[in-house]
């Protein structure tokens, strides 16, 4: 995702480019313009290539961090001394770290494709020929798509999904703990 989002912001910075180049030959512009667009659904083919490998890569590693955050919540609830709640709260940041850092490079990745987006729209395009104009509109018409990642085809990967999982596991510690199940145990 990093990757993807690498070439996302290079696109973005030729893209930024043209506005240097509209008072060179209009050919090259638009030649510019076509290499921009096939860059683009390179990147788009790319995505379609590695989705199905992420998604359910993503959706395994939230399933696995949901239950070990609840395990692990449970475990110092119930049978931890203050040793084992302390090791047990750094292992527990370090699961919400692991699964917040693909969330984060996702959300990243949507905040540049709008700006990529953005950066089309501010490319000087209404004082191009009918040609670069009309090759201008149909980038950003496809390029207004953000580029889904979603966990099994059905849950979106983004900041949002890593915290839902996090406030499930804490419902779960916080319902465990209402019913008194810890005392119950011990």
């Amino acid at each position: 995702i990093h990757i993807i989002r690498t070439q996302v912001q290079l696109l973005t910075n030729r893209i930024k480019r043209l506005k240097i180049l509209s008072n060179k030959n209009r050919d090259e512009i638009f030649q510019e313009l076509r290499t921009c667009i096939n860059i683009h659904q390179d990147i788009l083919r790319i995505v379609e290539i590695i989705q199905p490998v992420i998604s359910v890569t993503m959706f395994v590693q939230l399933f696995i961090a949901a239950a070990i955050m609840s395990t692990t919540m449970i475990n110092i609830l119930i049978f931890a001394d203050f040793a084992t709640k302390i090791a047990s709260a750094i292992y527990l940041y370090c699961v919400c770290l692991q699964s917040f850092s693909i969330c984060f490079f996702v959300a990243y990745l949507e905040a540049d494709c709008e700006k990529l987006t953005s950066s089309i729209f501010h490319s000087m395009w209404f004082i191009q020929d009918k040609r670069v104009n009309n090759a201008l509109i149909f980038f950003l018409h496809r390029t207004q798509k953000n580029i889904p990642f979603y966990a099994l085809k059905r849950f979106p990967i983004n900041l949002s999904t890593c915290v839902s999982i996090a406030k499930f596991s804490f419902s779960l510690y916080t319902f465990i703990q209402k019913m008194g199940l810890g005392k119950n145990l011990q």
